[in-house]
């Protein structure tokens, strides 16, 4: 898991500061489908109160990795976006959900991971406390 700053295009100039903490979380996933219903669930259980998309690339899952991610987005009322690319590695799958983001900060996570109950809010006290958004 880490914690990136989007500083590509996606970056905002000469606008103001905006006092809100918006957050992509990246999950790239290859035949994941039993590890995604845990780690998405933990990550969806935690991020209700926050502004935030969470983006899955499927890398040419063969098992029912897009099956489980439709019902995740079937049932939630925030942004899951869920990209399909052919099997290229992780590394291109994290930078096509990086292209995807739109948002100042990246939060990548693998499909394995399970996040502490309290991961996402205590990446919003980091960044209140280092560059004062939030």
């Amino acid at each position: 898991m880490r914690l990136i700053k989007n500083t590509g295009s996606l970056s905002k100039q000469n606008q103001p500061i905006v006092k809100t903490f918006k957050l992509s979380i990246v999950v790239p996933a290859f035949n994941e489908a039993t590890n995604l219903k845990i780690s998405a669930q933990k990550i969806i259980e935690q991020v209700a109160a926050y502004d935030y998309e969470l983006i899955f690339v499927d890398d040419g899952s063969s098992d029912e990795t897009k099956s489980v991610i439709n019902s995740f987005q079937q049932n939630c009322d925030f942004n899951i976006i869920y990209c399909y690319q052919e099997n290229a590695g992780k590394p291109q799958a994290l930078n096509q959900g990086i292209k995807l983001c739109n948002t100042d900060y990246i939060f990548i996570v693998d499909s394995d991971d399970a996040l502490m109950c309290d991961a996402i809010s205590s990446i919003k006290y980091d960044n209140v406390l280092q560059d004062g958004t939030g």
